[in-house]
């Protein structure tokens, strides 16, 4: 066993997040001061991970709660993004730095052709920037942004090799294996969600499955609304060294990033498994895995109900003034106010195709009749 660092995952979750989220009906004025009191509760978090003793802590998807001004300002979302970008790197960094620790911060951020990336930030010990990741697996909501194109390692002279992922990119198990195969032993995992469809246990197996098929650590930071999921940190065997569920506080684990791997079977054990298991994989018979038209879309239905950027618009619009017609709806209904109710939710159905209200609207509308 080697030195060991203390790495931090802080749970934003649930309370932390209705704090920090920024109200989409807010000018651009509004929304810019909102973001110094959303790097408020940030850098109290960072200065709770420094007295902790954090080798390096990492921060939430949307650290900042951008995401739902953003939807419903699609124009002019780049400008004040660029922004607080800056103030995040500048402030959250100062603080880190002011305990020799490393931090990971994410959000949205404009590239200089106008596009918007969701960015994962590698600050060092000294609070300036090693690197970014762009996430490359975009959900349909996301589907105006630009996606990343690879996978980069960043190499330090005591962690080593550290990688991140972001959210969704997680559900795809090709994502974390490039990233252990560059070289990363930790990987570092922002998100608002979990790591599979099914709920918050299949995300955990999931998560454990992630960190054992490539015996890598890794420490996934929640930023989600609800309060069952939190914060982990995984050995490279899929154990949970560490967990954070309540919202505000910090999951911490002392580790050795270059031990931890010993394992093997009844024919062979080594003491970094990764020397067998990268060794015999075969490459030359995974051609499946990079056809852009594999033969399974063929019998696949279409996207539903339609054209990703059309989702993605109509996601926009649902996480802002649908929650607005809906709590609307619900109110007809409460108040027995029944023929409005009915028009209200046939309006919901038409206009959020394939999403939760729609669902729930016509799950109404059957009770009503």
């Amino acid at each position: 066993m080697g030195r060991l660092f203390r790495i931090g995952s802080a749970n934003a979750g649930g309370d932390i997040r209705r704090a920090v989220n920024i109200d989409y009906r807010l000018s651009r004025e509004a929304a810019a001061e909102h973001v110094e009191r959303a790097l408020d509760i940030l850098e109290g978090l960072v200065i709770r991970g420094g007295e902790a003793g954090c080798d390096i802590l990492t921060l939430p998807e949307d650290a900042m709660g951008l995401a739902p001004w953003e939807a419903a300002h699609e124009e002019t979302a780049g400008e004040i993004l660029t922004a607080a970008v800056e103030q995040m790197i500048a402030r959250l960094g100062a603080r880190a730095a002011a305990f020799g620790m490393y931090l990971i911060c994410c959000s949205d951020s404009v590239e200089p052709d106008g596009s918007i990336r969701n960015t994962a930030f590698l600050l060092g010990r000294d609070g300036r920037e090693i690197g970014r990741y762009h996430k490359a697996h975009l959900p349909v909501h996301e589907q105006l942004k630009r996606p990343g194109e690879d996978f980069p390692v960043f190499q330090t002279p005591d962690l080593g090799g550290l990688g991140m992922l972001i959210c969704y990119d997680m559900l795809f198990p090709e994502a974390a294996r490039c990233l252990a195969l560059g070289g990363a032993g930790i990987l570092f995992h922002p998100t608002e969600g979990g790591a599979a469809f099914g709920g918050s246990e299949i995300s955990r197996a999931a998560f454990r499955t992630r960190a054992v098929e490539n015996f890598v650590y890794l420490v996934v930071s929640w930023g989600g609304w609800g309060d069952e999921e939190g914060s982990l940190i995984l050995s490279p065997g899929g154990e949970i060294l560490a967990e954070e569920r309540r919202p505000g506080e910090i999951a911490i684990a002392e580790i050795d990033p270059f031990d931890g791997r010993q394992a093997g079977d009844w024919a062979n054990r080594q003491e970094d498994m990764r020397a067998r298991l990268f060794r015999e994989r075969r490459p030359e018979a995974y051609h499946r895995l990079t056809e852009p038209d594999p033969p399974v879309l063929k019998s696949l239905p279409p996207l539903a109900p339609g054209p990703a950027a059309d989702i993605a618009r109509i996601m926009n619009r649902a996480i802002t003034v649908g929650h607005e017609q809906y709590a609307a709806a619900e109110e007809h209904l409460r108040c027995g106010r029944l023929a409005q109710a009915a028009e209200a939710f046939e309006e919901i159905i038409r206009e959020y195709p394939a999403t939760w209200f729609e669902s729930v609207a016509r799950q109404r509308l059957a009770d009503l009749q």
